[in-house]
């Protein structure tokens, strides 16, 4: 992608990250599995602040490639078929992405609404989750919702389910990572976080140069899969200031 004059800016941070570097690469599906168990303590105490608000905003940015404050199909199509010419992936793993991107709303409503057919905790519904019921709504409709919209159904998801949100991101960034593991190594390179980085509007390869120095702490020059997901992960519901995607993405918020 070009460089763009609204490009999202991340800036350089003050103190170095404290992230926990787990060994092992395993496969795909078992790796899925083990990152969820051992995120989930960590995100068990969640809820919707202010600083994890900040995130999502930033979030919805990356995702909102034309920069005019609307999310809808079009917008997802749009950032796979960006994906798709940097990365060339194979036509299953391509399959992969635009299923992920296209349908992890739905996929993640479906499966409350099941809880809540099951009368469990944690079930969605249009009284506990009016918002993300609407989210729902725009995208069968083919319509774009706003970035207050966006934040809003966040909010009441993970709130009312937490859980539920960790389990479906933690499959979403795991194709992420496999996309980016360019040589299917099982790990990423500094190279391959900045050409993922910049399919997402991040232009400025120094800052993303630090990020990926700040995770790989252990200085071998590349992440493991578990270290990705798991900070991506930190970065949505986490409340950890000092957290390298926080630092960098969101320094100065309170």
């Amino acid at each position: 992608m070009n460089t763009r004059d609204d490009q999202l800016c991340i800036k350089q941070p003050q103190r170095p990250s404290r992230i926990a570097d787990w060994e092992g690469v395993v496969s795909r599906r078992n790796a899925t599995c083990i990152i969820y168990t051992n995120i989930m303590a960590a995100a068990s105490t969640v809820t919707f602040s202010k600083f994890i608000e900040g995130k999502i905003r930033m979030w919805f940015k990356m995702y909102n490639l034309k920069h005019d404050g609307g999310m809808g199909m079009e917008d997802f199509d749009l950032l796979a078929d960006v994906f798709v010419k940097e990365f060339k992936p194979t036509a299953a793993l391509e399959a992969d992405l635009k299923h992920w991107l296209q349908n992890c709303w739905s996929i993640i409503i479906s499966e409350g609404k099941e809880v809540a057919k099951a009368g469990k905790p944690g079930g969605i519904t249009a009284d506990n989750c009016p918002a993300l019921i609407e989210i729902e709504t725009i995208l069968n409709s083919h319509q774009r919702m706003t970035e207050d919209q966006y934040v809003k159904a966040f909010g009441q998801l993970v709130e009312v389910n937490k859980d539920l949100f960790v389990k479906n991101f933690t499959r979403m960034v795991t194709m992420f990572f496999t996309l980016f593991d360019t040589d299917s190594d099982g790990f990423m390179t500094v190279d391959d976080m900045i050409r993922g980085f910049r399919c997402f509007g991040i232009e400025q390869e120094e800052a993303t140069r630090a990020i990926f120095g700040d995770l790989d702490k252990n200085k071998t020059g590349k992440l493991s899969r578990d270290v990705y997901i798991a900070e991506w992960v930190e970065f949505m519901v986490g409340e950890d200031k000092d957290a390298v995607l926080a630092k960098y993405l969101c320094q100065g918020q309170s």
